[in-house]
């Protein structure tokens, strides 16, 4: 087809058709450039409906986003996208009960209509601590320097600033939460380039940080030599709860962990139903026993 008079007027009449079609439905999810289009060719439409989704934090290996249920009729806050790493360690903040207002994913596709710009919206979400007397700060496209080291700080902070509508530029207030955890990808999916940070005297589970760790960093590589998704997965998980009971445990308690999670992956389903395996390793001598329900143990040494 050649693009000239004729086309455009047939483009228009097509659109003309399809909007007076979505004006018969009463209510309409079109973006604000769609609608303007609309109102261009003669079609007056009201605005799209107000209602958005409930922000949540995206992970890593996220495919399309994180997509929370429809939130409608209440007072309601928008956060715009950030990296995995920082969603998920904003997370447990961002609240109603923290905000005062319902977090709802941002969608630019709507800007221009009266009631998605009246809405307050957080600007952005960043991190400061502490460490070694530097004061360290980390949003999106930060990287901490390979030559600070993960492990406990005096305290994390959350900044988050919040503007009154979309026509405002100067933060209203910007609130701050101290945060018990903070994980930094700088960018990456590898645990060697991920810092870990724990506020001094904060509880938390070596298997909430691994889960955390694994929500922040692990991305499928599609790479046909990267093995399956569930490979990748499994290895990530194992790396990541190595990494933090060494973090939160002591030398000696985090070696035994580390053991007693390899011996249940590769060892433990070795062992039959109703029989108990007792293992003994000293210096390259290995003793093994395995007892059944009603007879002597059945020693064998390797």
């Amino acid at each position: 087809m050649v693009d000239n008079a004729a086309l455009g007027a047939l483009r228009a009449a097509v659109q003309t058709a399809i909007y007076r079609t979505i004006g018969s439905e009463g209510s309409h999810r079109l973006s604000f450039q769609n609608w303007q289009r609309a109102a261009d060719l003669g079609i007056e439409l009201p605005e799209a409906s107000a209602w958005l989704y409930e922000w949540r934090p995206c992970t890593a290996d996220d495919r399309g986003g994180a997509e929370g249920a429809r939130i409608e009729a209440v007072p309601m806050i928008l956060v715009p996208d950030h990296d995995a790493d920082i969603e998920q360690c904003a997370a447990p903040l961002l609240t109603e009960d923290r905000l005062g207002l319902r977090a709802v994913r941002a969608e630019d596709a709507f800007s221009g209509y009266t009631w998605y710009d009246g809405l307050p919206r957080v600007t952005g979400l960043s991190f400061a601590t502490e460490i070694d007397g530097r004061q360290i700060h980390y949003a999106d496209g930060d990287v901490i320097f390979p030559d600070i080291l993960s492990g406990r700080v005096p305290m994390i902070t959350l900044e988050v600033p919040v503007v009154r509508c979309a026509a405002s530029d100067e933060p209203i207030v910007t609130l701050c939460f101290p945060v018990d955890m903070l994980v930094c990808a700088n960018g990456g999916t590898s645990l060697d380039e991920t810092h870990v940070f724990v506020r001094e005297g904060a509880s938390i589970a070596p298997a909430a940080l691994a889960q955390k760790i694994e929500d922040c960093c692990f991305a499928y590589d599609e790479d046909c030599i990267s093995d399956s998704w569930r490979t990748q997965q499994r290895d990530f998980e194992r790396d990541a709860r190595k990494f933090a009971n060494e973090l939160l445990l002591g030398a000696d308690e985090a070696l035994a962990e580390n053991i007693r999670a390899v011996f249940a992956e590769e060892v433990q389903w070795m062992i039959p139903i109703g029989r108990r395996l007792t293992l003994e390793a000293h210096q390259g001598d290995v003793r093994v026993a395995l007892t059944a329900n009603d007879a002597d143990p059945e020693i064998t040494t390797a």
